[in-house]
């Protein structure tokens, strides 16, 4: 009996071009040099338009230093004083006078730091960049990356949400 396995593949592209260019045949093309038969595997894909030193592709993946729990407790800094409010689930917008599951947590001033829902259907936990994801990215010199993965580690530990991708 054969075993199957799912391998997710994620990958970013950032395709530079001229201002004139159209998004939709910028995007056409993409698709089109990305395109694989289903037969075969996609070991790797490199698209480089300018040559890149041994030290620039080293520093480039080299992970912080930061432990989760560091990074954890910094978070848990960004949130001190804040509140919960919770969102009518129908609309994600009106603040509901009973408890639901979209919860938004406002920092000390009003504004929005987080909002996520606790319904495993409508899985999701969003992060504001200038109070949340830049202080983070500050605190510790990250890369966006780095503290993607910290923050869906934090999520799955803290908030118990498994298989959620966090988004600024």
């Amino acid at each position: 009996m054969k075993k199957e396995t799912t391998i997710i593949i994620t990958t970013s592209i950032t395709v530079q071009s001229e201002s004139d260019v159209p998004q939709d045949e910028i995007v056409c093309s993409v698709k089109n040099a990305l395109r694989v038969d289903n037969s075969k595997l996609l070991d790797s894909l490199t698209l480089m338009e300018e040559e890149q030193t041994d030290d620039e592709l080293v520093s480039e993946h080299e992970l912080s230093t930061v432990s989760q729990e560091d990074f954890n407790k910094a978070f848990n800094e960004i949130l001190e004083g804040s509140t919960l409010c919770y969102l009518d689930p129908e609309t994600g917008l009106k603040v509901s006078e009973k408890e639901t599951s979209m919860i938004q947590v406002l920092n000390s001033k009003g504004e929005w730091l987080i909002d996520y829902s606790t319904d495993p259907r409508k899985p999701h936990f969003w992060y504001q960049d200038d109070r949340v994801l830049y202080p983070l990215l500050d605190k510790f010199s990250l890369k966006v990356e780095e503290t993607q993965r910290l923050m869906k580690n934090l999520i799955e530990t803290q908030y118990k949400k498994k298989g959620v991708t966090p988004h600024s």
